[in-house]
């Protein structure tokens, strides 16, 4: 399973694509702060994904928008422009990755790998494990 030719947005559109439930995705951008501003008609990338996110900057997925949305991040995102992510549902931490997926933290009841969720993941680290509040 590839989802782009860039491994570290691979890896982390591979996790995207594990989850499971509705949630709220917060992502460490490694972009100027122009980024943010959304009512900029040059920022492609914002524009990108602004009717995925909320008043907080945070990515909205549904299992309706999934792989649109994975197929919008892998357009428009270069390798190393995500450095970290935190999934949440209903309020309750679900997951959290560092270092573009190198240290991933999940809880086995909202993420579910198959074989090539793994083979996309082969050199870093997968815990699952339900994370502290």
């Amino acid at each position: 399973m590839k989802f782009t030719d860039k491994e570290d947005l691979n890896k982390t559109l591979t996790i995207i694509h594990a989850c499971q439930v509705n949630a709220l995705i917060e992502f460490s951008f490694n972009l100027p702060s122009d980024f943010y501003n959304l009512t900029n008609p040059n920022n492609i990338k914002g524009l990108s994904i602004k009717q995925y996110v909320d008043k907080d900057f945070k990515i909205q997925l549904t299992l309706q928008n999934k792989a649109e949305l994975i197929k919008i991040l892998a357009e428009n995102f270069e390798e190393g422009e995500i450095c970290h992510y935190t999934f949440y549902s209903a309020d309750l931490k679900i997951g959290k990755g560092f270092d573009h997926c190198e240290i991933n933290f999940l809880d086995p009841v909202y993420f579910v790998f198959t074989k090539d969720h793994y083979s996309n993941l082969i050199n870093d680290d997968i815990k699952f494990v339900k994370l502290e509040q």
